[in-house]
């Protein structure tokens, strides 16, 4: 791994450069190989990369008030850069960003945005995890939302978790001001039956239906089979 030195003429540097990848921490910047992950996708991450292309060219036959509808819906979606900094999308960038999450949870492309809605998450209050079961309850939440599953195979509690670890399982809604989300077939599909005593960690990431603005992973969380 190499240190990278930077000057007061270049203060910051994030991205791909060849087969290495230029990254940021606190301690500075250096330079990594890159590596590919080997994991197959899911079906629902399959479908979403065969969604891509049909939704850019979509873009395409938008009139000139429906793509300026996107430019000025820009603003409402703020994103903080791999340099830290704010940026904003292009409209085609939001277009195809809010689409490709509405086309994930099962929704149709949308040709002029839908008004910005504000939101609250839900909040997991009980979970019950075994071999035949995997059931997460909640408490509050927007109804207007959808929400994201990605889910581990189960380890062991000292294994490092990486990101290529994680599958996405299913999205549910949230219905109700309690409920419960449960998710065994989709989970059993995909990693079979999990041994006792293994742990499996969830990560969860929220959907806005009326919009498809997505969260980020705002919930992270793991939890013995027993």
């Amino acid at each position: 791994m190499a240190l990278i030195k930077l000057s007061g003429l270049l203060t910051g540097m994030s991205g791909k450069l060849g087969g290495s990848i230029i990254a940021q921490t606190s301690n500075g910047n250096y330079l990594k190989q890159n590596s590919f992950s080997q994991q197959h996708p899911t079906a629902a991450q399959s479908l979403q990369r065969t969604q891509i292309y049909p939704v850019t060219q979509n873009w395409r036959s938008l009139t000139p008030t429906q793509q300026a509808a996107w430019v000025s819906e820009s603003p409402n979606y703020p994103y903080t850069d791999r340099l830290g900094g704010t940026s904003y999308y292009t409209g085609f960038q939001l277009f195809t960003k809010l689409n490709l999450n509405r086309l994930l949870i099962g929704e149709t492309v949308l040709n002029t945005p839908a008004t910005y809605v504000n939101y609250v998450l839900s909040t997991p209050s009980n979970y019950s995890f075994t071999p035949n079961t995997k059931i997460i309850q909640y408490t509050g939440g927007s109804n207007d939302m959808e929400v994201l599953f990605y889910f581990t195979s189960g380890l062991n509690f000292q294994t490092s978790i990486k990101n290529q670890k994680f599958r996405l399982i299913a999205h549910l809604p949230v219905n109700t001001a309690v409920g419960t989300w449960q998710f065994t077939s989709a989970y059993t599909d995909i990693f079979g039956l999990v041994p006792r005593n293994s742990y499996v960690t969830v990560k969860v990431r929220y959907v806005v239906r009326s919009t498809g603005y997505a969260s980020g992973f705002v919930q992270q969380f793991t939890k013995q089979v027993l």
